[in-house]
């Protein structure tokens, strides 16, 4: 889902629920999205004399491919907007996830809802039900197909073609608002999402704050995946491994505010580690670790080799660097990317020179019985 969609809705409240409705179906599956605003209380300790807690309003986002047989499965299922995080639990109501085809059907069947509370309506002359039926609109958001952005992969294509009723397209995850009204001015990485698993994936309290609502986020967000879409291509072992991996990595950073030798063999290696990010929550958890290189990057930290894409200390002297060089990183990347731009120029010549010397090769073995 691209970013600017979601720009487009308005949540004034932190448990309020947005369902998003396609167009076009996808394949015979209707696309699906569930998407709210999670807030984050932080007590910020570097405004003298007093401490002041300030909210983070990140959102969340997640797009689903459902079939009609899950459709048919959720008919009698009770309307409820129970997804909020709340005594640091992480609480959706299952049931009437993903359930409305269409914008339509969601507000008819909301109305029917409403309709089912006389009284209130009986208090109101009935007025109430054109002002609930406006609220009901605005809890939904439609888009078109292409505004999605679902990538064809084997995961997905597997998924499909094994019938499987709801189908985890994507998830996604990003800082909407800062509150700063009771302070004047916060450390920059407060408008990261790395924080996230910094403060609550490493094993250590946070020193930074006291938040209310995210602890146990990452666990109950798999364990919801996992018993209710069935999703289990990733075991949550290498889940839990690969967000504490980033929470260190961002943790140090967050602390020492600086980057050496030995930090900069970390981040790379756990690059390396990335693979295949076609699958939807290994790449959700991957965005944590892009977000932590984007901010290295703008801090002037880090420069990312154009050839090998390993990170290299960004050095103002040399701000124009573009490759690892063999006097500060051991390889000459800049070589090796000259060599191959010069292949690329001259390949049909270079192709039939080894052609001629290949059968002059074969020609001098076969004189001389080899």
């Amino acid at each position: 889902m691209k970013k600017e969609i979601i720009d487009k809705i308005k949540c004034e409240d932190e448990s309020e629920r947005i369902e998003i409705f396609c167009n076009q179906r996808y394949k015979d599956y209707y696309v699906r999205g569930n998407f709210v605003t999670i807030s984050d209380y932080v007590k910020v300790h570097n405004q003298r004399p007093r401490e002041y807690s300030i909210r983070i309003d990140y959102r969340f986002l997640m797009v689903v491919l459902v079939n009609d047989v899950y459709l048919k499965r959720t008919e009698k299922d009770m309307i409820t907007n129970d997804f909020r995080f709340r005594d640091s639990e992480f609480e959706w109501n299952t049931g009437n996830m993903f359930r409305w085809r269409n914008q339509r059907e969601y507000v008819n069947e909301r109305k029917k809802w409403l309709l089912a509370r006389p009284k209130e309506l009986e208090k109101s002359g009935r007025r109430i039900l054109e002002w609930e039926e406006e609220i009901f609109k605005k809890e939904t958001l439609v888009i078109e197909l292409d505004e999605v952005g679902i990538v064809e992969s084997p995961y997905l294509n597997e998924s499909i073609g094994t019938g499987k009723q709801i189908i985890l397209a994507d998830i996604d995850f990003f800082v909407h608002d800062i509150d700063l009204s009771h302070c004047y001015t916060i450390e920059n990485y407060y408008a990261r999402i790395y924080t996230i698993p910094a403060f609550y994936c490493t094993g250590e309290d946070r020193e930074f704050g006291v938040n209310y609502g995210v602890p146990h986020w990452f666990d109950k967000l798999y364990e919801f995946l996992y018993f209710n879409l069935d999703y289990d291509c990733l075991e949550k072992r290498e889940y839990s491994r690969i967000l504490k991996s980033i929470g260190d990595l961002s943790l140090e950073w967050i602390h020492k505010n600086t980057i050496d030798n030995p930090y900069l063999k970390k981040l790379n290696q756990l690059n390396k580690k990335i693979g295949n990010r076609t699958y939807p929550l290994s790449d959700f958890c991957w965005k944590f670790l892009d977000d932590l290189v984007d901010d290295l990057m703008t801090q002037k930290q880090i420069r990312e080799c154009q050839f090998c894409g390993d990170f290299f200390i960004y050095n103002p002297g040399v701000a124009h660097k573009k490759f690892c060089s063999l006097m500060s990183e051991g390889k000459d990347c800049g070589k090796k990317t000259r060599y191959r731009r010069w292949y690329e120029k001259h390949k049909s010549e270079n192709r039939a020179k080894s052609r001629k010397e290949m059968r002059e090769t074969r020609a001098l073995y076969k004189e001389h019985g080899l």
